[in-house]
């Protein structure tokens, strides 16, 4: 029965199977509101709530961290890479309604730097025949190392919405946002769909 493993969809996370979804609420198209709270936190700390979602917008607010060494990174949410995907379907044409100003901070770290380490002798031109070396040049050897360096961290967010307009629909049954490669995954669950009691075997 499709809807009861759309029920058990967090059960098909954790065993590898279907769609991955990090949090399950009712259809919002059914229900008129988005439950809350929904906010999903990726591993790496990030934070995504879904705000809105309704026939003419899907909206999802967002908090991020950028760092990078020797200097403040771009965090602004306008440069970020930002898609929606609905039904296999990803979208590019998010709008920024609300945009938080980065917050910079610094902490000592390290970076690998290349340095050089003595010459070395290596042959640039050799015997067809006899495979001798002909032409010998000395070049400099290079090592890699540590050193220490001054981390930027911008904490930053905002709110962007995507046009909806058919995109996820009441058949949809996931709805996901992606910011920089970091997934945020909503499963929409059908109210309409029978409900069944615990001690109901499974089917295949």
């Amino acid at each position: 029965m499709k809807k009861l493993v759309l029920g058990l969809a967090l059960m098909a996370i954790a065993s590898g199977c279907g769609k991955k979804m990090d949090v399950l609420l009712r259809h919002p198209l059914q229900v008129g509101v988005v439950d809350q709270p929904n906010t999903i936190e990726a591993r790496n700390g990030w934070q995504s709530t879904l705000m809105r979602l309704d026939p003419d917008a899907v909206c999802f607010d967002v908090n991020y961290s950028i760092e990078q060494p020797h200097g403040p990174p771009d965090a602004q949410i306008y440069s970020q890479t930002m898609l929606m995907n609905s039904d296999g379907q990803w979208y590019d044409d998010a709008q920024v309604a609300e945009a938080r100003e980065p917050q910079i901070s610094t902490y000592m770290g390290q970076v690998a730097e290349q340095r050089q380490q003595g010459w070395v002798q290596e042959c640039v031109r050799r015997d067809s025949n006899t495979n001798q070396c002909l032409r010998w040049e000395e070049r400099p050897r290079y090592v890699t190392v540590m050193v220490p360096a001054t981390y930027y961290r911008a904490d930053a967010g905002g709110t962007v919405c995507f046009p909806n307009q058919g995109r996820v629909t009441l058949q949809s049954d996931r709805v996901a946002f992606q910011i920089n490669r970091v997934n945020f995954r909503w499963g929409l669950e059908d109210q309409t769909a029978p409900q069944t009691s615990g001690g109901e075997e499974e089917g295949g």
